[in-house]
């Protein structure tokens, strides 16, 4: 039976948010695309820190865009959940 891959809740917090400032900023009629730059750096290295398998990686931001824009809820439960279905386990932890 394969290992469940542990992700910390507070990269998921760290992730969420900065894929909003990305949007955001994308969504300006002038972009800084110098910030917008560094936020993709940032999440690349917290993803490295996760794991360093590229569809995985791209499998967890998938699930983080996906779950940030849940009506229903206004909690990170949408993102843990669709990480849970993925087979991934959200641990606390900084």
């Amino acid at each position: 039976m394969k290992a469940q891959m542990k992700i910390k809740m507070s990269y998921i917090v760290k992730l969420q948010r900065w894929y909003i400032e990305i949007f955001s900023e994308e969504d300006c009629d002038y972009p800084n695309y110098r910030r917008i730059a560094m936020l993709n750096r940032s999440v690349e290295r917290v993803l490295n820190k996760i794991t360093d398998n590229q569809k995985r990686q791209k499998e967890i931001y998938d699930a983080i865009q996906q779950g940030s824009w849940d009506g229903t809820d206004g909690s990170y439960k949408p993102i843990c959940d669709k990480l849970r279905r993925l087979g991934y386990e959200i641990v606390q932890g900084e």
